[in-house]
């Protein structure tokens, strides 16, 4: 929680004489106590305005993001520390139907800028040791549950990558997500085919090299959001033994996303060679279906050259 309020004394200072608030991802795991890796913040200031009040206080901005609001810079810690934060001016976000790109209003409500947001733990912002906290995200981080701001259908709808995000979050925090919430990513799981594979990819690989890459996993199975992505997992996590195997290897496999890649699609040819004799089953030469399977998977999913060679050689050795 220290580190919490220097960062956001070390901002505000820059910022002022204008408020600024830390949101989402850093008061989370602050509240969790865990060390914060990701420094954003809000403010009623216009991004012009963060921009002058950077380079008055001697810092580069960095303005990829200033179209949406957001600029960059850097603050040095008491510890000699440099961590890159971000502000983003209060903002409300406008959807047309099936575009999961918003248009942008600035606006001067926090309340109204953390209901824009995907999930009630992400919806927490904090000003002077104080944290403001609308939807009730510090009692879901209580009960382990990841859970939308607002009404769940809405969330989706906007933006369908909203239901990965879950998902990758259940697999980071080692969290629930909630079963409402689970029911309404059933019903519009198909619109995960709106987004870009490239998209997918980002989110998948988060979730697989996560601490709890199993709960992950399980979500996109439980919602079907699976079928839509990786539809050869799928019929693989219907077999018990296999899926059993599958997702001990996953924890057995060093965190870095090109192995857990390989301990996912290890077995995915195993229910397409699968023998019975005498009650016990063998699955001969599967290893090369597999990395058929997987080349198809690296094609599909846009993935580089290295990645896809890198898995496909380590699924046909069988690891």
């Amino acid at each position: 929680m220290e580190k919490l309020e220097e960062v956001y004394q070390k901002v505000s200072a820059i910022m002022a004489p204008h408020d600024v608030y830390l949101v989402g991802g850093c008061c989370r795991d602050a509240l969790l106590g865990k060390e914060p890796h990701d420094w954003d913040g809000c403010t009623a200031a216009s991004p012009e305005d963060i921009e002058v009040a950077v380079r008055a206080a001697g810092r580069r901005p960095y303005l990829a993001g200033a179209r949406f609001g957001t600029v960059g810079f850097k603050v040095q810690l008491d510890s000699g520390e440099w961590i890159m934060a971000e502000l983003t001016t209060f903002r409300k976000e406008v959807y047309e139907p099936n575009n999961r790109k918003p248009s942008v209003e600035f606006i001067d409500d926090l309340r109204e800028d953390l209901s824009r947001r995907d999930v009630t733990i992400g919806a927490i912002a904090y000003k002077e040791g104080v944290f403001i906290d609308p939807f009730g995200g510090h009692l879901d981080l209580i009960a382990k549950k990841v859970k939308p701001v607002g009404d769940g259908n809405t969330r989706i709808k906007e933006d369908g990558l909203r239901m990965l995000r879950a998902a990758r979050l259940a697999a980071q925090l080692g969290f629930e997500v909630d079963a409402n919430f689970i029911g309404v990513i059933r019903k519009h799981a198909y619109r995960i085919s709106t987004v870009s594979r490239e998209r997918w990819c980002q989110e998948l690989d988060k979730l697989l090299v996560a601490s709890h890459a199993e709960y992950g996993i399980a979500v996109l199975l439980d919602t079907g959001i699976m079928k839509y992505i990786l539809p050869e997992v799928y019929a693989m996590m219907d077999h018990p033994g296999i899926a059993a195997d599958t997702l001990e290897s996953l924890r057995s496999t060093v965190d870095k996303a090109d192995a857990r890649w390989a301990a996912l699609l290890m077995d995915v040819g195993k229910p397409y060679v699968a023998q019975t004799k005498r009650d016990k089953t063998t699955y001969p030469h599967y290893e090369q279906v597999s990395a058929e399977i997987a080349a198809g998977i690296a094609w599909r999913l846009k993935w580089s050259r290295e990645r896809r060679e890198n898995v496909v050689a380590a699924v046909k050795r069988g690891w």
